[in-house]
């Protein structure tokens, strides 16, 4: 089956969406699916057209305009022999970049919604395209349960994300060799992912006599604030800034600050124990409408978070029955039930 994966970036970009690409498509190609994707580019230094671990991939020029939207959809009309010749096209978010050919081909268009534009909360904007996308797509996936409350969206199937990790590993398999005072932060350095709230908690823990290392991976609007709190205070923090597959680290760490479904599936899975701050009501959601919610401590306050650190909450265990629904290859099947189904 001829299957056209759109979305917005593609390998090698580094992001939450490009990563569960690129691994479904690593899955899919394995049932023997021919996969291609379309996806946008904004770096000179890609080509338009490559093969890319057995992925056609063909990138049309994102770049900001003046008129971005006539932009895209002149491309997307220039690709269009790529859109009628697929049997399946499933877009991932960017829905409204197929709009001038829907017509043509309505019957064979899916759609996943990742995560959230803003950590505010979606806005009337986003919610409308989510609910017309929803609507005209033949079948849906969501990433996470908040999809329904927040964009009014019910999908087909509910996934949570999954992790690069041999999920039959076992606890002496990532048996950790480092001081047990270490504590990881990936993500970027925005209000969401708590990060100026982890500095606070490091504080207090500082101020009560205990003294933890935190190495911040990512990087973000807050770095310099966050740098300056950490300078200021005198904190043991290392910002390492943007490292490729940082999330391959969480096995050497006891504990881990984080707050995506992916980094907090992929610390789970190296038997590192999860501390995730949520900002606000929508974040909390976000957190607790998922899988994660029984076996991560989620908290609004430093305070809190510094408690969590020192004396473990008692949440569920991350079994391997857990571990076993969240691989690519149960997400791979996911989406081929969908197509099949519809």
């Amino acid at each position: 089956m001829k299957v056209l994966q759109i979305s917005q970036y593609y390998s090698p970009r580094v992001g939450g969406v490009e990563k569960h690409l690129s691994r479904l498509n690593r899955e899919l190609i394995k049932q023997g699916q021919q996969i291609s994707v379309l996806t946008g580019n904004d770096d000179p230094q890609l080509a338009s057209q490559e093969l890319l671990d057995q992925v056609q991939v063909y990138r049309i020029d994102n770049a900001p305009a003046k008129n971005y939207k006539c932009k895209i959809w002149r491309q997307i009309i220039k690709n269009r022999r790529l859109l009628l010749d697929a049997d399946i096209i499933h877009i991932h978010d960017v829905f409204w970049w197929i709009i001038p050919l829907y017509p043509l081909i309505f019957h064979k268009i899916y759609i996943t919604f990742h995560g959230y534009e803003s950590g505010d909360g979606p806005s009337n904007k986003a919610i409308f395209w989510h609910k017309l996308a929803n609507k005209l797509a033949k079948g849906s996936i969501a990433i996470g349960g908040f999809h329904v409350k927040y964009y009014g969206t019910k999908t087909d199937y509910v996934i949570d994300g999954a992790s690069d990790h041999d999920k039959t590993t076992n606890n002496k398999a990532t048996q950790r060799k480092t001081a047990p005072k270490k504590i990881i932060f990936v993500g970027r350095l925005v209000s969401e992912s708590g990060i100026l709230s982890y500095l606070q908690a490091l504080q207090i823990l500082q101020d009560q006599g205990e003294d933890y290392h935190l190495d911040v991976f990512g990087n973000g609007p807050l770095m310099t604030q966050a740098q300056k709190y950490a300078q200021q205070k005198q904190l043991n923090v290392t910002f390492h800034g943007f490292v490729a597959d940082a999330e391959h680290l969480f096995r050497q760490y006891p504990i881990a600050f984080v707050s995506s479904y992916l980094s907090i599936c992929e610390a789970l899975s190296q038997n590192c124990r999860v501390i995730a701050h949520y900002p606000n009501q929508f974040i909390k959601d976000y957190l607790s409408m998922s899988i994660y919610k029984d076996y991560i401590f989620m908290t609004d306050s430093a305070q809190k978070i510094a408690q969590a650190v020192i004396k473990a909450p008692v949440v569920k265990t991350f079994d391997n029955q857990v571990r076993q629904s969240l691989t690519w290859s149960t997400i791979a099947q996911s989406y081929q039930d969908l197509w099949q189904k519809k």
